[in-house]
């Protein structure tokens, strides 16, 4: 052989070689750049989740220092405190029963909440008369009788709600409730209570505006909406 034929061929060795190097550093940049696309996906969850509970906090840390300065009435500085460091203290152990995820609408629910509560406590007030109206007839027109009907609610706080209203209206008591078909069972005190809830359905339909889930019908059928 010639030694310009081992020369030709010393030099294709080499840009094998270095092709086979250069193929392998590509696959090892890939790579690398694989795992800081995944390592920067969970930093940004991370960031995302950590920014999700302090919204939580501070809208739970909210509505409980508004819920204490309503109840309690007094705003000097030791109640004004107490009920500052009460309400952080309740929000860092359980905003998560209020406000699961940032992206769920809470301060429009919560607008809503407080719509509603004006109107459920006229309900309560208009409740009263009725109440006592049928202790104080001579004939006490009084037909207890327990009902049963289904709603489209299915988070906890919806379903609390609506259970709550319901007991807290004077006639009617809240028997029980099953979550998974967010169906309830109501003791009422006469047919007009019963009605209000499984033909008017307007106490439902209320609470169902509020926590933005699907209301009734035309027909009188609930939508068959799950996202509470």
């Amino acid at each position: 052989m010639k030694k310009g034929e081992k020369v030709e061929k010393g030099k294709k060795g080499e840009k094998v070689e270095k092709g086979k190097k250069g193929e392998k550093s590509r696959g090892v940049r890939g790579k690398e750049g694989k795992r800081g696309g995944e390592g920067g996906g969970g930093e940004r969850e991370g960031v995302e989740r950590k920014g999700g509970k302090g919204f939580g906090i501070f809208v739970t840390f909210c509505v409980l220092f508004l819920f204490w300065l309503l109840l309690s009435g007094i705003f000097d500085a030791f109640h004004v405190g107490a009920g500052v460091i009460c309400s952080v203290i309740v929000a860092l152990i359980s905003h998560d029963l209020l406000v699961r995820e940032r992206g769920e609408k809470v301060l429009l629910k919560s607008f809503r909440f407080v719509i509603y509560l004006g109107w459920e406590l006229w309900q309560i007030a208009l409740a009263n008369f009725d109440v006592a109206y049928r202790v104080l007839h001579p004939r006490m027109p009084i037909d207890p009788l327990i009902i049963e009907f289904d709603t489209p609610l299915r988070s906890d706080f919806a379903l609390v709600t609506l259970a709550n209203s319901i007991t807290l209206t004077p006639g009617t008591i809240t028997i029980s409730v099953e979550p998974e078909r967010g169906r309830f069972l109501v003791h009422a005190i006469s047919k007009k209570p019963a009605d209000a809830l499984t033909v008017e359905k307007t106490m439902q339909n209320k609470v169902a505006d509020v926590f933005m889930v699907g209301g009734q019908e035309k027909g009188g059928e609930w939508k068959n909406d799950m996202a509470a």
